[in-house]
């Protein structure tokens, strides 16, 4: 059920029902020369929707802004700082928590938005309704899967993988024709454990790896379907989630038991 769609008697009617809210966090950055600037956010959406078909859930409009500004020596990128990230995303769901939602699933639809996510689930402690989880990786696909449709390549970013994926749901979206030859990436040579701030501008030199050539619609259906049911999984784990609300109740008891506001 999309949020958008609802009437506001029905949404009432969700949240007092006990359904669960989930929004989609994406980004809007450069995916090589071949596939569109939203394709964090369009693939993640679209199967978010599709998965919540299986597992109900009332589906909030996507946050496309996410934190890239690794990204932005290619053209189109839009990136927010940590703070407005941070910001944005408390006022959501402080929201969907004052429209009476007990739970709030953030499905991540980019890599870069691990951390900061991470950050947000942790510092939501102090707030009870709603509860904020976050599916960090809802893409992964078994490792021998993804190494045979890649043929041992470089996966990641704009590569087979994502290619594929964006063929199946948005083929008008690529432009298969700008990619002539595989990924050219380098290395900042640092060793492992050691990061600077230009670490994937010196690994994606064209910001996309391995060779997206390879992509095929067949191959995207399938791996989108591995998507759904990963995402249908974790929809799934939230709905029937009791020891959280429980933890978080004890929790807010003990840890606020001087602030009489609580």
């Amino acid at each position: 059920m999309l949020w958008l769609n609802s009437t506001s008697p029905h949404l009432d009617e969700e949240a007092r029902n006990g359904a669960i809210a989930v929004m989609v966090v994406g980004s809007i950055e450069a995916h090589g020369p071949h596939l569109p600037l939203g394709t964090d956010t369009l693939v993640t959406q679209a199967l978010v929707e599709r998965a919540t078909e299986k597992e109900h859930a009332v589906v909030l409009p996507p946050l496309p802004f996410a934190y890239v500004p690794e990204n932005r020596h290619f053209p189109g990128t839009l990136t927010l700082s940590p703070e407005a990230l941070l910001k944005v995303l408390g006022e959501i769901a402080d929201e969907v928590g004052r429209n009476g939602f007990e739970k709030l699933l953030l499905v991540n639809g980019h890599g870069g938005n691990n951390a900061i996510l991470n950050a947000f689930v942790m510092s939501r402690s102090s707030e009870r309704r709603p509860i904020v989880y976050a599916y960090l990786s809802p893409w992964e696909t078994p490792k021998d899967v993804e190494e045979r449709l890649a043929g041992g390549l470089q996966t990641g970013h704009a590569c087979v993988i994502e290619t594929s994926r964006v063929l199946a749901l948005f083929k008008e979206l690529v432009d298969m024709k700008s990619v002539d030859h595989a990924a050219r990436t380098g290395s900042t040579n640092l060793p492992k454990g050691v990061m600077s701030s230009y670490w994937w501008q010196a690994k994606a030199l064209e910001l996309y790896l391995g060779d997206p050539r390879m992509a095929t619609v067949e191959k995207g259906e399938m791996l989108n379907d591995f998507m759904v049911e990963n995402i249908v999984k974790a929809v799934r784990s939230v709905n029937e989630d009791t020891i959280t609300p429980n933890v978080a109740d004890d929790f807010a008891k003990r840890a606020f038991k001087h602030v009489s506001s609580r």
